[in-house]
């Protein structure tokens, strides 16, 4: 690790020159009034990270994470993400989280990526708290816990996380966790599908074909495994194109979100943007 410099407190006036740091880092990262330059990004975030400002902090773990304007470091970007993390910044925390239960960049941990979700889960953070309702669903670091997982699964959905809508609709409609209902199911999984999430569309157009939650309306079904097949998501394809078929429910059951990769290819798997798939975003 090459980021050994001495973490200092500011109070005060500090705090807004480490503000004007920050910003300028973020200029740079974007493009934001200069010319983007990832490198400069990196300098001016380690300025203000040097001087502990936990957003700071979390954005030069950032770069070091994606290799974006320094080579890829993964030590470095733990070494800043915990120095954010233990001031209580929920970004960074859940990205502490991600790198040990899904980033490949540590041995997997789920004690310690328990630990963390559920801090930044505490928080508010959504992804958090959509990660956390997935290992209470797969049973990963903890007892298998539906209920717990709709709690937490119904946090991140009530902010708009899409993932957590598709999650909790499946959930009403299995009455896994909460009591069953069609109606709800069909709320939250077409909330989800709104925002553009493919697997979403897929369960939306079965919902219309089987008249879950919803009246039967084809068109309505076509539209929206239409929808997710034109992002690619084969297995709309094929439920689209088997809609004068007779029902099946294998091939519903692989649309949904708690089941293994059995039939599922892996350009979907890496599409569904579910709780088994999608679980390596960065918060930033």
């Amino acid at each position: 690790m090459d980021d050994s410099n001495p973490i200092s407190t500011t109070s005060g006036a500090e705090s807004s020159q480490l503000l004007e740091w920050y910003k300028t880092g973020n200029n740079y990262e974007n493009g934001i009034g200069v010319e983007q330059n990832y490198a400069k990004a990196v300098e001016w975030y380690r300025k203000a990270a040097s001087e502990g400002m936990p957003d700071a902090q979390n954005d030069l773990g950032l770069m070091y994470f994606n290799g974006t304007g320094v080579l890829k470091d993964f030590i470095t970007a733990e070494f800043w993400w915990q120095k954010a993390a233990d001031q209580g910044n929920a970004a960074a925390q859940y990205n502490m989280g991600n790198l040990y239960y899904a980033s490949g960049a540590f041995p997997k941990n789920d004690d310690e990526a328990l630990k963390w979700f559920k801090k930044a889960a505490d928080q508010g953070y959504d992804m958090a708290q959509f990660n956390l309702a997935t290992m209470y669903i797969n049973g990963s670091g903890v007892f298998q816990d539906y209920e717990v997982a709709a709690y937490w699964c119904n946090k991140a959905a009530m902010q708009g996380q899409a993932n957590a809508q598709l999650m909790l609709g499946i959930m009403y409609k299995r009455g896994q966790g909460v009591n069953r209902d069609f109606m709800a199911a069909y709320h939250w999984v077409e909330k989800a599908a709104l925002q553009g999430l493919p697997a979403a569309q897929a369960n939306l157009g079965e919902f219309y074909q089987e008249g879950i939650g919803v009246n039967i309306d084809r068109s309505k079904a076509a539209y929206w495994y239409g929808k997710a097949a034109d992002q690619g998501l084969e297995i709309a394809r094929e439920r689209l194109n088997s809609l004068n078929s007779p029902y099946n429910s294998d091939f519903t059951d692989a649309l949904e979100i708690f089941t293994g990769p059995g039939g599922i290819s892996e350009s979907d798997k890496k599409l569904m943007g579910n709780a088994l798939y999608n679980l390596n975003n960065i918060g930033k």
